[in-house]
């Protein structure tokens, strides 16, 4: 999935490629992310990626090949 997107449904939900119930799972996962960050960057609000996502990003530049769940934190006063 590509960006920079111009509106959310430009995030296209691709899980049919998955060739794995897990890979499918993933592929919904990085949507749903995508989704978030475009929210976020609109309304300026700073987020990071943190455990097993931020080591799989680094690590293997995506997914822990295993890694059901994505991780992310943001400051509380943004969160409520």
């Amino acid at each position: 999935i590509k960006g920079p997107f111009k509106k959310i449904s430009d995030i296209k939900d691709i899980r049919e490629k998955g060739e794995t119930r897990l890979r499918k799972n993933q592929y919904v996962q990085i949507r749903l992310l995508l989704i978030f960050d475009f929210v976020c960057k609109k309304f300026n609000i700073p987020y990071w990626l943190s455990e097993g996502t931020l080591l799989g990003a680094v690590r293997h530049k995506g997914f822990i090949p295993w890694d059901n769940d994505i991780d992310i934190r943001m400051l509380k006063k943004d969160y409520i």
